[in-house]
């Protein structure tokens, strides 16, 4: 068996992200063909700018969670160490490898695996790029069917998506005049 691998219709890029829990960056779905498949691991491409100077996605990003709907499959916490640069001495990009998924899908049917950040406060906005690693020619998610074939596949999508800088909130309270 094998899998067909596309970025999920949801979540698309998103300019103006104004919250820091649980925010979805990307989705795949998954369609298994000729065979039960399992979704073992996955090799997520991030790239975080800062005003146009790229730096380490845990500057920004303090948790990833891989979801199964609303089904937690993993968190990981982030520290500086967890993403690795790519070994590309121009490269701007980061990746992170997800192992041990074990996320199932069923022969003729489809399913869809989600990924979202936790994030830091910020000064300022950051623009985030997320994919697979090695793109639509990369081999950054790997399956294995009921036989226990492993096979690879990569994707060329990315979604992008602009974190803003929390704004200033104002709270006035004032006494009411009349009595009770």
């Amino acid at each position: 068996g094998f899998a067909e691998v596309r970025v999920a219709v949801s979540p698309t890029n998103n300019p103006n992200v104004q919250t820091s829990t649980d925010v979805p960056v990307y989705g795949i779905e998954f369609r298994a063909k000729q065979s039960d498949v399992t979704v073992e691991r996955l090799n997520l491409e991030v790239a975080v700018s800062n005003a146009g100077s790229f730096e380490n996605p845990s500057t920004l990003i303090n948790t990833v969670i891989v979801k199964d709907g609303s089904t937690v499959l993993q968190t990981i916490p982030v520290s500086s160490a967890t993403f690795s640069k790519i070994s590309s001495s121009t490269s701007n990009v980061y990746y992170l490898q997800i192992s041990g998924l074990g996320f199932k899908v069923n022969r003729d049917s489809a399913r869809n695996l989600s990924i979202s950040f936790n994030t830091n406060s910020i000064d300022t906005a950051r623009v985030v790029t997320v994919g697979v690693y090695g793109g639509a020619n990369g081999q950054g998610i790997r399956t294995v069917d009921g036989r226990g074939i492993s096979s690879y596949n990569g994707l060329g999508d990315v979604r992008t998506h602009t974190f803003q800088k929390p704004g200033t909130s104002t709270v006035t309270a004032k006494a009411d005049a009349t009595t009770l």
